[in-house]
């Protein structure tokens, strides 16, 4: 493993560590994933954060479009489908329902501005939505929320 690997894995499992609690279960997921044939979805579960860190160290020099974790709680038991590794084209994935999703502990707000899929945002629209999120952030932080991760 080299050094920039090495780099990757300690950035990743210190936002892990801000994320999750030690022990949570989380989801890994990495769409557009080249290989052979059309881009595919590779997705693992993990309570073992430093495995998670390796695993999309690894993952991210596959290309893939994109590599989320999921934000809030979820079911201990969904570790059985693929525990702490990657899987490609794992199904069934986490979905959103309260028998995967245990407990809320971040409000995730997205600040995309409406495109067709595929159609990157404008200068002005990115700013336009840079400046939602300012305001947002602001106006929750007025109320009493906790200062936000803004990304």
């Amino acid at each position: 493993m080299n050094d920039a690997t090495r780099r990757r894995m300690a950035t990743i499992r210190q936002v892990l560590g801000v994320l999750h609690e030690p022990g949570s279960v989380i989801e890994i997921r990495a769409l557009g994933v080249p290989g052979k044939g059309k881009p595919h979805t590779v997705a693992g579960y993990f309570d073992d954060f430093d495995a998670a860190a390796e695993a999309v160290a690894r993952l991210d020099d596959r290309k893939p479009a994109g590599i989320y974790l999921t934000l809030n709680a979820i079911a201990p038991a969904l570790l059985a489908r693929s525990p702490n590794k990657l899987v490609d084209y794992l199904e069934p994935l986490t979905s959103d329902s309260d028998t995967d999703v245990v407990r809320r502990r971040w409000l995730l707000l997205d600040f995309d501005p409406r495109r067709p899929t595929g159609v990157p945002s404008t200068d002005a629209e990115h700013q336009g939505a840079r400046e939602a999120a300012t305001w947002s952030r602001q106006w929750l932080e007025s109320l009493g929320w906790p200062a936000p991760i803004f990304a």
